[in-house]
Order: C-alpha cells, then sequence, then structure tokens
C-alpha cells in the first residue's frame, strides 16, 4: 500500500505543481488484483484546470504527470527493486 500512495502521490504532486490540476483526490484500496487491466489498486482524481487549445507546454506538463509516479517510486527506490509502473501509465499520458 506505501508503494501504492508514493505512486500515486507521484501523479498529484507533479500535476498541481505543474498547473494541470488545481486539485487532486488519491484513492488506495486495501487490496487488488495483480491481474486487472486498469488501476491496480491505487488512483488519483484530478480537479484539471480548463485547456480547450492545447500547447506544447500543457502536452509536456501532461506527460511529466504520467511519468511521475514511477519517479517518485526512484526517489524511494531505497525501499527495494519494485520494476517499472504498467506500461499504460505511460501510454495514457501521451
Amino acid at each position: 500500500m506505501f508503494r501504492l500512495a508514493v505512486h500515486e502521490v507521484g501523479h498529484a504532486l507533479m500535476a498541481l505543481a505543474v498547473g494541470y490540476a488545481s486539485g487532486a483526490t488519491i484513492q488506495i484500496e486495501k487490496c487488488f488484483d495483480r491481474s486487472a487491466t486498469g488501476h491496480l489498486g491505487g488512483l488519483t482524481d484530478y480537479e484539471l484546470v480548463e485547456d480547450n487549445l492545447p500547447t506544447e507546454e500543457s502536452l509536456l506538463n501532461r506527460i511529466a504527470v504520467g511519468y511521475a509516479g514511477m519517479a517518485a517510486e526512484a526517489v524511494v527506490s531505497w525501499l527495494g527493486p519494485w520494476g517499472p509502473a504498467a506500461p499504460s501509465e505511460v501510454t495514457s499520458s501521451a
């Protein structure tokens, strides 16, 4: 659960830092199904900042938010080798 929390907090902090969202709510499940095709037990819900005409900067910010979960895990990697996040984390942010 700690790993899931670190991952989701990474998304939330980046979203707030770059102005992608004005708020974020994190949900962590007590148990999860590793074979699930969606989120495995953690989810960040955003209060998105309106972006009707995306710019290069706003698109890059969206990508940064997508990668931020893995980056947060890397920052606390002293906890052990966890491996990469689900590929959908990256592809859904592009």
